[in-house]
């Protein structure tokens, strides 16, 4: 089956303490039938959950970041779980999802019912070998709306280093450069994340396919790292961004490169 692009739509999440709110009352034998919205958030965090499953090391961890809804990275995977369900294509996919939504739950144990994970491994988790790509895309936008906390284009000096990294010839090398003076402490592939968002927010360039995989793969397999490390990645990216650059764009002998 060919999967049409995902068209991003505005989603209203419900955060699961707001639902258990709600419901926290009812018995354990009391059935529950969901409305719309509940049932789409409550089947994204499922998503969530099960998309980082197989890469994590403290799935308890991952469970309870997940649910309680208290990583931003972790929140990012939700939402798009949200954008899956609500571009479901096959009348198959929607017909089972029609059943579900309209089905009643024993609201303690909805996370484990089998139809909800058949649901959610067999319709949702199997488009990601489509849709990989388009999550790295969706995760790098909103990681970099995450870590790059200050309005940095208002900042005449930050102007002066985007207008000279746009002239120089090796614009991604010398970010990278004045990523490393202040990152000695993060992996290689957290290091390429920082890369990729700070090449994105400078440069405004097209982000390659190849880069956006790489996203989706470092975003799946280390999202516990990422939200572990959040404040750091703040931190090095603030530093970055307000340090002095040195930025090679001499021509003539024995000249230094120009600072900023």
């Amino acid at each position: 089956m060919e999967l049409k692009s995902l068209e991003i739509k505005n989603i209203n999440q419900i955060s699961l303490k707001d639902i258990n709110s709600k419901y926290f009352t009812q018995k354990e034998s009391h059935l529950i039938k969901f409305i719309p919205t509940e049932f789409k958030s409550l089947l994204a965090l499922r998503f969530a959950c099960s998309y980082h499953f197989p890469f994590v090391d403290n799935e308890e961890e991952l469970i309870n970041e997940t649910y309680h809804e208290s990583s931003l990275f972790l929140n990012i995977t939700t939402t798009f779980g949200r954008q899956l369900i609500a571009n479901l294509e096959d009348d198959e996919s929607k017909k089972i999802y029609y059943y579900l939504s309209n089905r009643e739950y024993n609201y303690n144990s909805f996370f484990n019912d089998s139809q909800i994970i058949d649901f959610v491994e067999e319709i949702l988790i199997n488009q990601m070998a489509f849709r990989s790509l388009e999550y790295g895309k969706y995760f790098l936008n909103y990681f970099t709306r995450i870590i790059v906390e200050k309005d940095y284009e208002v900042d005449s000096d930050i102007k002066l280093k985007i207008d000279s990294l746009k002239k120089s010839k090796t614009p991604v090398k010398n970010i990278i450069s004045q990523l490393e003076k202040n990152s000695k402490n993060i992996s290689t592939p957290e290091g390429l994340l920082l890369t990729l968002a700070l090449k994105k927010y400078l440069l405004n360039i097209k982000v390659s396919a190849v880069e956006y995989g790489l996203v989706n793969l470092i975003a799946r397999q280390k999202i516990l790292i990422l939200t572990k490390n959040i404040q750091q990645y703040k931190n090095i990216v603030n530093k970055t961004l307000t340090m002095r650059w040195d930025l090679n764009q001499s021509k003539g002998k024995g000249r230094g490169g120009r600072k900023m």
